[in-house]
């Protein structure tokens, strides 16, 4: 009587370590969750930014053609000067206007590198918090099984037992008769 008892607080024992593993098994996949939904906010964080890369360039562009629309005016509004006026006009303008178009290539340039640099950031973030959670899942995993084996180890010692105790019994019976 007292073995069943020890028996049932033996397989009490395990179900409540099976409910522990499970509750860190939950824990983890809610951390991964947790993990993708940061990777998310990131990668919005991110589409934002270089949204707004593109405005400033699409702005600098539009400025550019502003600037070149007004310059070609004043050229044709001073051509009834002299040719050197013009050619002084024409030629600060044009150094201007190449002064600009690098600026904005350079800004697109630096841009692209920043992007560039960012998304690489961000994988290796991501890529180094994968790794750690899929080790911390395969960790796990082999907790839960060693724990099964160990449990399943323990049931049939004591199924062996109780079939000893059972037999036992019945040949002391068998001996009283």
């Amino acid at each position: 009587m007292t073995s069943v008892a020890d028996l049932q607080s033996r397989v009490g024992r395990c179900d409540a370590s099976l409910a522990r593993t499970s509750a860190d098994m939950r824990t983890a996949f809610e951390s991964i969750r947790n993990l993708s939904g940061q990777q998310q906010n990131q990668v919005d964080s991110l589409n934002g930014k270089i949204s707004g890369l593109e405005n400033k360039l699409t702005q600098l562009i539009m400025s550019f053609d502003t600037t070149t629309t007004d310059q070609s005016s004043k050229i044709r509004a001073v051509e009834g000067d002299s040719g050197t006026a013009i050619a002084r006009l024409d030629s600060k303008y044009a150094g201007l206007i190449e002064d600009l178009r690098s600026s904005v290539l350079a800004t697109r340039n630096w841009s692209e590198t920043e992007r560039g640099k960012l998304e690489n950031q961000f994988l290796a973030y991501m890529e180094s918090h994968k790794q750690y959670y899929e080790n911390r899942l395969v960790k796990i995993e082999r907790y839960m099984e060693e724990r099964l084996a160990a449990l399943e180890k323990r049931i049939d010692s004591l199924e062996a037992f109780r079939e000893n105790v059972v037999h036992s019994t019945e040949r002391e019976e068998d001996r009283q008769k």
